[in-house]
């Protein structure tokens, strides 16, 4: 029997791009779930699109992305509303 890590990283980000401390935490993060885990990651603030793509390269395996409108508050009650709704609709 091998034990499966599902594995939820959260990345803000500023001026269209990732805080650098959200690529750490997914490489750690791969490295927990190993191969049989999964990581996804929830993105909230306005990412361009060029550093959603380069997401998996850091070991994500599944990319949500927080609407921008509801980002631009860095409120932790709108960032629970967005990890509710990815929670709703993939099952991280």
């Amino acid at each position: 029997m091998t034990d499966k890590a599902d594995i939820l990283v959260f990345i803000e980000t500023t001026s269209h791009a990732h805080v650098s401390a959200g690529h750490e935490l997914l490489a750690i993060a791969r490295d927990l779930a190993g191969d049989h885990g999964t990581v996804s990651v929830l993105v909230v603030g306005d990412p361009a699109t060029s550093c959603i793509a380069q997401l998996p390269a850091y070991g994500a395996d599944r990319v949500f992305v927080a609407p921008g409108q509801a980002s631009q508050s860095y409120l932790c009650d709108v960032w629970l509303g967005a990890a509710t709704e990815m929670v709703k609709s993939g099952s991280p």
